[in-house]
């Protein structure tokens, strides 16, 4: 079953989310991981689930491949944010 979307400060959750909170998700991570990199070619967001990661990634890197193996979480939630 696919659940609806509901925007949560920039990002799309499925409906029946309740552990992400939105934007500030794991910011201060991914502000740390960012610091170790030199080559911001391609990105992987492996286990994307609806791209919290990989909207921040699209802005340093030039291409961003996301891998969600949950089936709630679908296409369709990661490409809510383009």
């Amino acid at each position: 079953m696919i659940n609806t979307l509901q925007k949560r400060n920039k990002f799309y959750f499925p409906s029946d989310d309740t552990h992400f909170s939105g934007a500030a998700y794991q910011q201060a991570h991914r502000n740390n991981s960012l610091r170790h990199v030199t080559n911001f070619g391609t990105a992987l967001d492996v286990g994307a689930h609806v791209g919290t990661w990989a909207v921040d990634l699209g802005l340093y890197f030039d291409k961003v491949i996301c891998f969600e193996p949950i089936a709630a979480v679908s296409y369709t939630h990661l490409r809510a944010h383009e």
